[in-house]
């Protein structure tokens, strides 16, 4: 009976934490999202960067 309230406890609690992540995640996104422009080089070529980053370390 232990066991089975172990193993339902941390599905819950790893359930409760991929949950938190995808939505901060999300919230993240949005706000970095906000604050890109067509007309804002700096953040364009960041955000290039980061693209070409991620392409390149792709699992």
């Amino acid at each position: 009976m232990l066991n089975l309230f172990r193993n339902l406890g941390g599905s819950v609690g790893v359930s409760f934490a991929q949950a938190l992540l995808q939505e901060r995640t999300q919230f993240h996104q949005a706000r970095l999202a906000e604050h890109i422009t067509a007309y804002n080089v700096g953040k364009c070529r960041l955000r290039r960067s980061m693209a070409r980053f991620r392409r390149r370390h792709r699992s």
